[in-house]
């Protein structure tokens, strides 16, 4: 299966393969949430209000010297379609927002101002 980013409300735009994107979630789990929780909320529930933050965390993890060059191309492939970008970002397997969000992947594109 192939993962999408649909950026803002662009067509979503193909970045990895679902064994690409897992092995990013799993590298999340190693990561220190204070240092990188824009990437981890991004990896544990698929979406994201704040593309500047992200984005920089990105580059960041994509530093770190242990990083597996697969997992570092998938970021590079993320870092790409965020770059210069503000807004919102949600992981898809290819549909668009319109009926797939969950409560909380809308909570977390509208800013969290519809959280319950």
């Amino acid at each position: 299966m192939s993962i999408y980013a649909e950026v803002n409300d662009n067509e979503p735009a193909f970045f990895a393969s679902s064994a690409g994107w897992t092995d990013c979630i799993g590298l999340s789990e190693t990561l220190p949430v204070k240092q990188y929780p824009y990437f981890v909320q991004l990896c544990e529930y698929g979406a994201s209000d704040d593309l500047e933050p992200l984005s920089k965390e990105i580059e960041s993890i994509r530093k770190i010297p242990q990083i597996d060059p697969k997992v570092n191309a998938t970021l590079g492939e993320l870092a790409g379609l965020i770059a210069n970008e503000t807004g919102t970002i949600l992981v898809t397997g290819g549909m668009d927002r319109e009926g797939t969000l969950s409560k909380m992947q809308e909570s977390i594109i509208n800013g969290w101002k519809d959280y319950p």
